[in-house]
């Protein structure tokens, strides 16, 4: 059978939502898939739930591996994996019944290295559309044009990938590092010769309280922010990309540590992210930021921790 997608699901300690996941993928209506499920060292019943599934169908293949993390899980499914494209499903989300047909229809009619589309978020039972300012009709190439899909969002759940594509350009996870999906998707964008976009939500991402975005802030975390930050401006540079991307990207490290700051407000964490952020010369973006924006932007940037959380109600 000529496999057109291959669905890679981490799997760790999901006994509670495991049987959703997988009763969403058995509905498909496209019928030349396969699953790969990577156990990473459940505790808990998750692998007994997924060997149920397995007896019913031969497409769910479940590989077991020591807690590594979720990267290691999914580079691992990506060297197991047998289909065209790549799809990436979360042990505690699903999908619509029609969400690898038309991914795959799309994605194939476009001759894409990768498909991006819309997905629901869902909490509490109720689901909101989160819609992309991308176009359905249009092939995403040029340095401008892939501009706009590094502002759609870099979760890898709401794309598909060419297998070919990742392993040609030797395009994985980094491991050991929370928000590994942001130089993975970086990295895509830049090196991708054809992103197309499907106007249609697929894909539902339920939120928990015990996800990574919603848990508490550590020092790791604040660590690895700034290491997956730098590792997409190494990605720019030794693709000869940087100043193709300068404004988009030091703009987007500059709010990004912003963000994490006004979470953490430790003086640690301000020195090092001004002190990583010490290649950016905030003059050039002068005339094309608000003076607000600007006027933060520059005394973040300075160094200058209490008049920093003075001027911006940090205090």
């Amino acid at each position: 059978m000529n496999i057109k997608i291959s669905c890679i699901i981490p799997l760790y300690n999901a006994e509670i939502y495991i049987s959703r996941c997988l009763d969403s993928i058995l509905k498909q209506t496209l019928a030349n898939f396969e699953v790969i499920i990577i156990d990473d060292g459940s505790k808990d019943n998750s692998t007994a739930i997924v060997e149920t599934y397995m007896k019913e169908d031969g497409r769910i293949k479940l590989i077991s591996q020591k807690n590594q993390g979720v990267s290691i899980a999914r580079n691992n499914g990506i060297h197991d994996a047998l289909g065209e494209y790549i799809f990436f499903l979360d042990a505690d989300d699903d999908i619509t019944a029609d969400a690898f047909e038309l991914a795959y229809k799309k994605a194939k009619a476009d001759n894409a290295d990768m498909l991006v589309f819309n997905y629901s978020k869902v909490y509490k039972n109720k689901y909101s559309l989160k819609k992309k300012k991308l176009k359905e009709n249009k092939i995403y190439s040029s340095v401008k044009e892939k501009k706009a899909v590094l502002g759609s969002g870099v979760t890898p759940w709401s794309k598909i990938y060419r297998k070919d594509f990742l392993l040609q350009n030797n395009i994985f996870f980094h491991p050991d590092i929370y928000y590994e999906d942001i130089p993975f998707f970086w990295k895509n964008v830049i090196l991708a010769g054809r992103i197309s976009f499907l106007n249609k939500s697929i894909y539902n991402y339920y939120q928990n309280s015990h996800s990574i975005m919603n848990s508490r802030l550590t020092q790791k975390k604040i660590d690895d922010i700034i290491k997956s930050m730098m590792l997409v401006r190494s990605y720019l540079f030794e693709n000869n990309a940087y100043y193709n991307y300068k404004r988009m990207y030091e703009i987007k490290v500059i709010k990004t540590f912003i963000e994490f700051f006004s979470y953490s407000k430790s003086l640690k964490t301000f020195n090092t992210m001004a002190a990583t952020l010490n290649f950016i010369n905030i003059g050039d973006y002068k005339k094309s930021l608000s003076l607000f924006k600007y006027l933060k932007y520059k005394c973040f940037l300075s160094g200058n921790y209490w008049l920093y959380r003075l001027l911006f109600g940090l205090l």
